[in-house]
């Protein structure tokens, strides 16, 4: 279980850096990237939560939907490091619900690997597995972090 946690949280961090290297990101973002990381550090939720509502909010506004998605992705993390899984599978819920609504079908690959996450750290390596699986079906075969994610599920 502390293995799962450890590889979560080094997610986040790596998640949000090569969200830093990415040409949809700049100064403001990568400030907003930095305080949610610090307020997870921190275990200070509502901070992060906070954070990523702006952040949000400023990736809508300048039409940055993968960044929008991350943010997503991430407050799903955040849940299961702190094992919060009915908070989690909440967001992943209201995820799913804002893909269909603004018709971002190109994100669903993200849905998908949003609830394997949970189920990995759940411990439910069955489910997770399925839904990464689903997360390629999906996916326009240019997502390698599947293929690592699948990779370290199976030899976890």
């Amino acid at each position: 279980m502390k293995r799962i946690l450890l590889i979560l949280f080094t997610s986040l961090f790596a998640g949000w850096t090569l969200m830093s290297n990415a040409k949809d990101a700049d100064s403001r973002i990568i400030k907003m990237q930095m305080n949610f990381i610090e307020c997870v550090q921190a275990n200070d939720s509502d901070g992060a939560y906070a954070i990523t509502d702006s952040l949000k909010s400023l990736a809508l506004k300048e039409n940055r939907l993968q960044t929008y998605y991350f943010c997503y992705t991430n407050l799903i993390k955040m849940e299961c490091i702190r094992g919060k899984y009915p908070e989690a599978l909440k967001i992943v819920e209201d995820m799913h619900k804002d893909i269909e609504m603004r018709g971002n079908y190109d994100y669903i690959p993200d849905y998908y690997k949003a609830l394997a996450t949970i189920h990995s750290s759940r411990g439910d390596k069955k489910a997770a597995l399925d839904y990464l699986l689903k997360a390629d079906k999906n996916s326009k075969k240019t997502d390698c972090n599947i293929y690592v994610r699948l990779a370290t599920l199976l030899i976890s």
